[in-house]
């Protein structure tokens, strides 16, 4: 199906840029996609098959039975699975990691460098918009990347240490001054931990923010349990024409590996994640599902 490639390609992308910046790692992830329609009017019923050449068509909610479960949604502070496979759908950085392991122009559609390599000049796409459809500025930029280096509980906020300053430069370009030449800079701000948001949360306190949050991605908020369930919502205002196709995703968390797959067969879900290793060969033979392999690595962190 055309959706399953939508969520499972935004899922490599976050995995292939954690690899880029060499810091996230998680264990290996093994996806099956259901390929029949489901019984719910709101399922996205009307995708073309993998490997078909269809034409995306809009509409339909995703079910995606997930084994991992969000707990909050501020990207400066979090390096949890449940976390970042949430709120990437909602917030986007400068660049990103493409699935082919290619860092890409995405809130910005270019950087330039200066001789000495430490001074970076990033023009910021045109024409980008928050989801309540107010404009991002070279301003939200700064405010967003200052928030996160200066984080001093940020998981990640280390990967700015060679940021000196930044500044904006008119509304669509922002300069970042560097203490040294720093040659992982661009992966590093392509991070999830470097999205950005509005300006001082425009207005708002971080708790009230973060409770119904605003930022540049393909969806935004309807409902959030803490350590629970998520739903999100196309965002009418998302800067590439036409996408997303969705209408709405659904995360749903499934503690049980077998819970998920029954859910699956049964068409409850369309996507799972995290099949059981024993269940693998069972599911590659089965017609009704689409069982998607790929490598991954997994490392262990041990923190005092």
């Amino acid at each position: 199906m055309e959706i399953e490639n939508l969520v499972l390609n935004r899922r490599k992308l976050l995995i292939n840029g954690a690899k880029a910046s060499g810091l996230l790692a998680f264990g290996p992830l093994i996806a099956a996609c259901g390929s029949g329609s489901s019984s719910s009017s709101s399922s996205a019923t009307t995708a073309a098959p993998s490997g078909s050449g269809g034409t995306p068509k809009r509409g339909g909610t995703l079910n995606f039975a997930r084994s991992v479960a969000p707990t909050q949604l501020d990207p400066a502070n979090s390096i949890i699975a449940g976390d970042v496979y949430t709120l990437d759908k909602i917030f986007e950085p400068l660049y990103i990691t493409s699935a082919a392991g290619t860092l890409t122009p995405w809130l910005a559609t270019g950087y330039t460098t200066s001789s000495d390599h430490k001074t970076w000049t990033f023009t910021l796409r045109p024409g980008v918009r928050f989801s309540d459809g107010s404009p991002m500025r070279a301003e939200d930029v700064v405010w967003s990347i200052d928030r996160e280096r200066t984080n001093q509980d940020g998981p990640l906020s280390f990967l700015d240490f060679a940021i000196k300053s930044i500044k904006a430069d008119g509304d669509g370009t922002v300069v970042f001054s560097l203490s040294e030449p720093w040659a992982p800079f661009l992966s590093d701000i392509s991070v999830f931990a470097n999205a950005i948001v509005p300006k001082n949360f425009g207005g708002q306190s971080a708790s009230a923010f973060f409770t119904n949050p605003i930022g540049t991605g393909p969806f935004t908020l309807k409902s959030f349990t803490k350590g629970g369930n998520v739903s999100l919502t196309r965002n009418p205002h998302y800067w590439q024409p036409g996408k997303p196709y969705l209408n709405a995703v659904d995360f749903v968390y499934i503690n049980d590996d077998n819970q998920r797959v029954l859910q699956l067969k049964s068409g409850e879900v369309q996507v799972i994640s995290a099949v059981p290793p024993a269940q693998v060969s069972a599911l590659k033979a089965d017609s009704s599902v689409v069982l998607e392999e790929f490598p991954s690595w997994a490392a262990d962190l041990l923190f005092f």
